[in-house]
């Protein structure tokens, strides 16, 4: 074999070694990875909520630990909502929660991140200012009495509302 066989060998190596790299780092830069959610043990949560023995529409029901992570739910026009972990995924963590029905928009106090699953600064969601709260006492929100067990699995929490602000507790 020539000197000129050879450099040409060499830089065929050279050049499909290049080539191979190439198309390695590119097929990796393209998979996303998603979150796995099944690790975290979401509980799937729904329900009804009503306001004086009639459904409650467009109402904002959070679930908040202690910890202040929360999900969240937006009920229908029959009362029925079902709780969101994030934006894309339903669900809650399990454990002692308070609940929180509001009227209104909901805002972030933390510089509008998404759900309160990621880090805060533990303000968690409240009410935009001006909403108007009238239809709900306190006792249902800001200063809630409600509180709820999320298990593992399926479940349906329902929530019997009076408009003189009597403490009830979920139907579970």
């Amino acid at each position: 074999m020539n000197f000129r066989t050879r450099q040409i060998r060499r830089h065929g190596r050279l050049y499909l070694c290049c080539l191979s790299l190439v198309v390695t780092a590119s097929s990796c830069s393209q998979q996303t990875t998603l979150p796995d959610y099944a690790r975290l043990g979401l509980a799937e949560v729904s329900g009804t909520i009503r306001l004086d023995e009639k459904p409650l529409a467009n109402a904002h029901v959070i679930f908040e630990s202690p910890d202040k992570t929360y999900s969240y739910g937006k009920t229908n026009s029959s009362g029925k909502y079902t709780l969101m972990y994030n934006s894309e995924q339903s669900g809650g963590l399990t454990g002692q929660k308070i609940a929180r029905i509001q009227l209104g928009r909901i805002s972030e106090q933390n510089d509008g991140e998404e759900a309160g699953n990621d880090e805060t600064d533990g303000e968690g969601p409240s009410l935009e200012t001006g909403s108007d709260l009238s239809e709900l006492p306190a006792t249902y929100n800001c200063n809630s009495q409600l509180t709820a067990t999320v298990i593992a699995g399926k479940q349906v929490v329902n929530f019997e509302l009076n408009s003189d602000g009597s403490t009830t507790s979920a139907n579970q």
